[in-house]
């Protein structure tokens, strides 16, 4: 896994977009697992992790459209894990990818509708450059 330094220019505009995450985002409680850390490198050749947790706001996502469920078993989870988000007070972080078209999530898909269904407006990420797709390759 790559750490990026501030030197590296790909770093510079998204790490001043998406700034260290404090210990509560949004008014949640930030959780230090970040599930499922091994679909980057599954996921990417070339990476960077920027340091440190960040907060990402869900007006970075600029083609959100409503959101989708695909069976009603996924709309039930969607629903059961905001309810739980909100009762619990707690977020783990996703993790969120940014690419030549904007971020995207890789993991935490349910989290991020589930937040969306909240009217939270950011959550905690571990955000992540394709360095192939920002030229850094």
């Amino acid at each position: 896994m790559n750490w990026l330094r501030f030197s590296n220019p790909q770093a510079v505009a998204p790490a001043a977009r998406y700034g260290l995450a404090g210990y509560v985002v949004d008014g949640r409680v930030v959780r230090e697992e970040i599930p499922n850390m091994s679909s980057i490198a599954a996921s990417l050749d070339d990476y960077a992790v920027l340091p440190g947790v960040r907060e990402v706001p869900f007006s970075s996502f600029d083609q959100m459209g409503p959101i989708r469920y695909y069976s009603v078993d996924e709309e039930r989870r969607t629903k059961d894990l905001a309810r739980q988000i909100r009762q619990s007070g707690e977020i783990a972080p996703l993790i969120v990818v940014e690419d030549d078209q904007g971020p995207y999530v890789l993991e935490g898909g349910h989290r991020f509708d589930a937040l969306r269904k909240l009217g939270a407006r950011s959550f905690p990420a571990l955000v992540v450059l394709d360095l192939d797709s920002l030229g850094g390759g």
